[in-house]
């Protein structure tokens, strides 16, 4: 192996893993969580993460594509994204690498908000209010009562995984996925 790809949600991303000193400057953030986007943290959080400490143990490359709060669907569509750029498109091996997924929760939903200028990725996930805008909090609404439900999630979540595994295997890549949102 020369290069581990380690994709994921906040999990794989290290979230949770906060230097004390930033706490300290960042109090208002406590109540949340939310220091996913401190970059003075980063050289506290990455070397302590799995996917970094999983590359020194064979000395290889480390390229983390994890993002708190992904859906499953980002997750696959950023490592084949990542890996047809870097390798697939530029007529390199892919012999050498190794890609653990830890996939998220499958019932958060990735949806695409458009309003006037504004364009973005919104990820839902029906347990969390978490809209930025009333048109948004009117949808999670609808989306939680009649939308969301086993029949919908359980075959995206596996078409999802199917598509990666095939893409990996189409590709000789190895691979290693793991739920990493629920204890078994």
């Amino acid at each position: 192996i020369k290069t581990l790809i380690c994709s994921g949600d906040s999990w794989v991303f290290g979230s949770e893993i906060c230097d004390p000193e930033i706490v300290k400057r960042y109090p208002s953030n406590v109540h949340i969580g939310n220091y996913d986007h401190i970059e003075k943290n980063d050289a506290y959080r990455i070397p302590k993460i799995f996917p970094t400490k999983l590359a020194e143990n064979f000395s290889a490359d480390c390229v983390n594509l994890a993002f708190p709060a992904y859906d499953n669907q980002s997750i696959c569509n950023t490592t084949i994204e990542y890996i047809s750029k870097h390798y697939i498109n530029q007529g390199k091996s892919t012999d050498d690498i190794f890609v653990i997924v830890g996939w998220s929760s499958p019932e958060r939903a990735r949806f695409w908000y458009k309003d006037g200028a504004v364009s973005h990725k919104h990820i839902m996930w029906p347990s969390l209010e978490w809209f930025d805008n009333k048109q948004q909090k009117q949808f999670w609404q609808l989306y939680v009562a009649y939308f969301w439900n086993k029949e919908d999630y359980i075959p995206r979540f596996v078409d999802t995984v199917l598509r990666l595994q095939n893409f990996c295997n189409e590709h000789n890549i190895k691979y290693l996925m793991f739920n990493a949102f629920y204890q078994g």
